[in-house]
């Protein structure tokens, strides 16, 4: 990996590994195939890694080339254009095949979401942009109280998380919850955390394997109790408790990745689970736009067409990926 590029080595490889689960999730979903459960646990876990893997980034930089922090009106605006220009162009043009889609099936939806970036065609993961735009838009914010206190910051994202399920258990109005970054708010600190204290220490591997699978059996255990106590899978106390559990679960499994990437010859496979990594947002994208079309058009069922699922959205990205690489090189060469 380039080390140029700021990133600890290992966490486009944990990022691939993220995307593949979500993609593989969302594929058996749409097509009905089933699994056994510990097996759909695990690819479930991929949007979770990514999430984590959020924080794990900015707390990395915290640590490294990540400038002070003054939050003026010019630097704020800077810095966020600086990091939304790399998504925009890739968001329009799904946006835009997204509505021509819903347009010809008669399945456009809008509504308040779409203002912070939910596409108009119902989808599975269509939640994943809000939150990353809204990331990108509170990350300047984020930086500065990490580098006043991290355990403040780390504590105050957990209480989103925390106050989004609430308001949901306790149907009180939660507008700002169209963010959905309330929702993440543990897995985004626990990442934080690790990318800023953790993920150089190998001793961290021991302590995040075990508490990240203690505290995740320790949190599903009280859920199974709370469903046979006769409450709704879907009660909101219930996910709060998964989600405190399985964000130091996904937190561990960075670490172990990381570390493990260093160490273990991959023989060519962690080249690619690298360029899948850095292609996450247009795999997402592609994500998106095909199952998207699936819904309407390509129904169908089975192993199959699992299969040609992955090879659309993981290909497609890569390829969409590449070829934004190459035209804005050739732009700066221009320039």
């Amino acid at each position: 990996m380039n080390q140029a590029s700021g990133r600890e080595p290992g966490v486009d490889v944990a990022r691939g590994l993220g995307v593949l689960g979500v993609v593989l999730i969302h594929a058996l979903m749409a097509r009905e195939v089933r699994v056994p459960p510990a097996f759909a646990e695990w690819a479930g876990l991929g949007i979770m890694v990514l999430f984590t893997l959020m924080g794990v980034v900015l707390g990395v930089r915290l640590v490294g080339d990540y400038p002070a922090v003054i939050l003026d009106w010019a630097h704020y605006s800077r810095e966020t254009w600086r990091r939304l220009s790399r998504f925009l162009p890739g968001f329009a043009i799904a946006w835009f095949i997204a509505l021509v889609l819903g347009a010809i099936a008669g399945t456009l939806s809008f509504g308040p979401a779409t203002l912070i970036g939910m596409l108009p065609v119902p989808g599975p993961g269509n939640y994943f942009v809000p939150v990353l735009f809204t990331w990108v838009l509170i990350t300047p914010f984020v930086a500065l109280g990490s580098q006043k206190s991290l355990s403040l910051t780390v504590l105050l994202l957990g209480m989103a998380d925390v106050m989004w399920w609430l308001t949901i258990a306790w149907r009180l109005p939660h507008l700002w919850a169209w963010s959905w970054v309330g929702g993440w708010g543990m897995f985004l600190g626990t990442g934080l955390w690790v990318g800023a204290r953790g993920l150089k220490r190998l001793d961290w591997l021991a302590v995040g394997l075990s508490a990240g699978v203690l505290v995740a059996y320790l949190g599903t255990t009280f859920r199974d109790w709370l469903l046979f106590g006769a409450v709704s899978a879907d009660d909101a106390l219930n996910e709060l408790v998964h989600h405190a559990g399985m964000s130091l679960y996904s937190a561990a499994f960075v670490i172990i990745v990381v570390a493990l990437s260093k160490r273990v010859p991959w023989f060519g496979l962690m080249m690619w689970l690298e360029r899948l990594g850095r292609a996450t947002w247009w795999v997402f994208l592609v994500n998106l736009v095909w199952f998207g079309a699936c819904s309407t058009w390509l129904r169908g069922s089975g192993t199959l067409w699992v299969a040609a699922d992955l090879v659309v959205c993981l290909a497609g990205g890569i390829l969409a990926a590449h070829t934004e690489t190459r035209i804005r090189a050739r732009a700066t060469r221009s320039a």
